[in-house]
């Protein structure tokens, strides 16, 4: 196991309304001569104003929206330089969900989004008695889906992304039954479909890479992939602490 590539890069998200405009610029030179980009929390993203969701307005939830855009823009950046050197045949694997940034043409087939947290509030239409069809939540839908198995697939309303679960470990011997269990979903082209075949072949792949681990500090340890807990583990050394991110922020003061 390896890094491949390592890039880190800081950010202070500011809501400049709240600032004058000399505040500001200062703001954005002394961050600049430190190596962090000054943003406006007002900057439009998919996460902070899309149709689906709407627009976030509260200027602190706006600036973990835009954090996390600008976290996805990274990993894109990365998913170019090594997606078109992959080996043939191989698929990457990608640690969260796939959005509409993920459909750009520049990306071929061969990836897939692994989610370990998840939306529960959702319904599946499943086909019924006698040509009818029934609906049923996620927790009836995988409290009794067994170890090493997949639930059918299903797309999102659009139709660009496919998605299943799968269960990589209990349920018996978990707190409740949606432990042990992950999202996988895989882009699609228009009108496209997953073969079955495919679909299996990754979710034994995905089974295959579960974490040998036991409850500790970490609560996502019962949907562990072991590379991606290696990466994390990667990417934590590369963390600037609170304390030293407390101290570099110095806000403009009065000195004469």
């Amino acid at each position: 196991m390896r890094v491949g590539r390592r890039e880190v890069r800081l950010c202070l998200v500011v809501d400049r309304q709240s600032l004058t405009k000399r505040a500001w610029e200062r703001l954005t030179v002394t961050a600049a001569e430190a190596g962090v980009d000054a943003i406006d929390s007002a900057e439009k993203t998919e996460y902070t104003d899309n149709e689906t969701h709407g627009s976030t307005k509260e200027p602190r939830s706006r600036a973990a929206h835009v954090a996390n855009w600008r976290m996805r823009l990274l990993e894109l950046d990365v998913l170019r330089e090594v997606v078109h050197n992959r080996p043939d045949g191989s698929w990457m694997v990608l640690d969260g969900s796939l959005g509409k940034e993920f459909r750009q043409a520049e990306f071929p087939d061969g990836f897939i989004g692994v989610i370990k947290n998840f939306t529960k509030e959702v319904l599946f239409e499943l086909p019924g008695g006698r040509g009818a069809t029934k609906q049923v939540d996620l927790h009836t839908l995988i409290a009794k889906l067994p170890v090493a198995h997949r639930t059918a697939v299903f797309g999102r309303p659009d139709g660009r992304v496919a998605f299943w679960y799968v269960r990589l470990r209990g349920p018996i011997e978990l707190d409740y039954p949606l432990m042990g269990v992950i999202k996988a979903e895989v882009p699609l082209g228009a009108g496209q479909y997953l073969d079955s075949e495919l679909v299996d072949r990754l979710s034994r792949c995905l089974v295959a890479e579960r974490t040998v681990a036991a409850p500790g500090r970490d609560p996502r340890w019962h949907a562990h992939l072991y590379p991606i807990h290696l990466a994390e583990r990667a990417i934590r050394t590369a963390f600037v602490s609170h304390t030293v991110l407390r101290a570099a922020v110095k806000w403009p003061r009065i000195t004469a």
